[in-house]
């Protein structure tokens, strides 16, 4: 189990402070999100920079801006797995087509083409971790992908590998422990954060973001711990990528945000280790 921490937890922050605060707090790598600084240092830049700190990078996820051709198209597919391969990052994430109603839909075709082309590109050498959708309106639970299991099966019949967020799965009332279960034997990475039911935020993305998903772990109603120590029992070697917003690591004031980030390193070596057991 690689213990990691998202780049985009302190989105704006300078990656050199980012990768020192990571570090510092027992963090073994980093997801990268891709951001303007990763693309003015370039792959070598960023890899340098992890290697000073004694980081790997361990994934790469599109940037939280819409960044011209880095966004979820054919061609910036194609572009996060050439930057994985640079960073040496063995997985790019990627999220499951919005604007469809069935499976059978034409722009399920046109992302199966996308994602095709991508795999190639990748050589062997990188793999595509689909990540669960996030509940932001009533309208999202008509999408086949909002499904688990939906989206278990086509991530086998396309040679996918997966990522679960457990606040995502929470945000549509999916019990975590039963998702790992279904995303299991294809699951090489897990954004992990705590989930803070908070009703009257349905609807208005950036509160639901950062009053409901992505809390610190140990903060919600979520069983991380179970759900850690289950990986860790069944052997899971893959990636464990902290994903938390910055509100609740209260990102403005260093010395609780330190302090909260080798807690959440912890929280996982802990569950990894077995201590507490």
């Amino acid at each position: 189990m690689k213990i990691s921490f998202s780049t985009g937890s302190l989105f704006g922050l300078p990656l050199k402070t980012v990768f020192r605060l990571a570090a510092d707090a027992g963090f073994e790598g980093v997801e990268v999100l891709v951001a303007p600084e990763v693309l003015a240092r370039g792959a070598a830049g960023v890899l340098g920079l992890a290697r000073k700190f004694g980081l790997s990078v361990n994934a790469v996820h599109r940037g939280l801006l819409s960044l011209p051709g880095w966004g979820e198209t054919r061609e910036g597919r194609v572009r996060l797995v050439e930057l994985a391969r640079r960073l040496e990052a063995p997985l790019v994430v990627i999220h499951p087509p919005w604007k469809c109603r069935s499976m059978d839909d034409a722009v399920v075709t046109r992302y199966i083409q996308g994602v095709d082309v991508a795999q190639k590109a990748g050589g062997g050498e990188v793999e595509l971790a689909l990540e669960n959708m996030s509940f932001k309106r009533e309208g999202d639970r008509l999408n086949p992908f909002t499904d688990l299991t939906n989206l278990r099966a086509f991530a086998g019949d396309h040679g996918l590998a997966m990522t679960l967020d457990t606040s995502h799965a929470a945000s549509f009332g999916f019990d975590i422990l039963e998702s790992a279960s279904i995303f299991r034997d294809r699951m090489k990475n897990l954004h992990l954060s705590d989930y803070k039911p908070r009703s009257r935020l349905l609807g208005n993305r950036i509160l639901t973001n950062h009053f409901a998903q992505h809390q610190v772990p140990g903060t919600g109603v979520l069983p991380l711990r179970a759900l850690l120590a289950s990986l860790a029992a069944d052997g899971y070697s893959g990636n464990v990528s902290l994903e938390v917003g910055p509100i609740p690591t209260r990102a403005w004031w260093r010395p609780t945000l330190r302090r909260k980030m080798a807690a959440m390193a912890a929280f996982v070596r802990q569950a990894r280790d077995g201590e507490g057991a």
